[in-house]
């Protein structure tokens, strides 16, 4: 398609750039429509000057912060619920552009063709909650103790998402994850073009 090879450019017009996610992004672009928040933010630790760029999923993400047991824990948990590992495979995103700021440049984001999401009424970070439960995990007496109580509070925590209605989410301000083959990251300078992509 003749629209990839904009991407090559570091500068887009913005209306290419409408082309391009009208052209890539319609379940997305479908689900989200006359949603109360817009779109979905996320932050990237390096700025790019282009006005949009194209992106693959990694499906073998590494924790940064939180423990690699907790991780396969909650990966396995998530798995057995929702049929894929949303720690390692998903793509974190935020309804609100501040939340994303937590982790770098604000950009828009955008599945690209068919994806799936997973989100919690009750969680709005779940590296944090699971943070402030961890103390507990530590100071029960047998080690058998702790690793059922780990166990029993991780799946609670995974028992409150959810796999639908997105435009709540969005409006939540909670985390929430992402599972696609590739996406768009989108400068945030385009933003005042956005509202044209909600009448697609």
């Amino acid at each position: 398609m003749r629209l990839q090879g904009f991407l090559t450019e570091k500068i887009i017009s913005p209306e290419n750039v409408i082309k391009i996610l009208v052209s890539s992004c319609q379940p997305f672009l479908k689900e989200i429509k006359n949603g109360r928040n817009g779109f979905l933010y996320r932050g990237k630790n390096s700025y790019s000057a282009a006005s949009i760029e194209r992106f693959s999923s990694r499906i073998d993400r590494k924790p940064k912060d939180m423990s690699a047991l907790n991780h396969d824990i909650l990966d396995e948990l998530f798995e057995k619920k929702f049929g894929w590992k949303s720690r390692s495979e998903g793509v974190f995103c935020s309804g609100h552009p501040s939340i994303a700021a937590r982790y770098g440049s604000i950009y828009i984001f955008f599945p690209i063709g068919e994806y799936k999401y997973l989100w919690s009424p009750e969680i709005k970070d779940l590296f944090d909650r699971v943070r402030m439960k961890s103390w507990s995990w530590l100071e029960k007496g047998t080690r058998e103790v702790r690793v059922a109580e780990r166990l029993e509070n991780l799946r609670g925590m995974v028992d409150t998402y959810k796999d639908n209605d997105l435009k709540e989410a969005m409006y939540s301000g909670n985390e929430i994850s992402v599972k696609c083959k590739t996406f768009y990251l989108v400068d945030l300078s385009v933003n005042y073009l956005m509202d044209r992509l909600q009448s697609t």
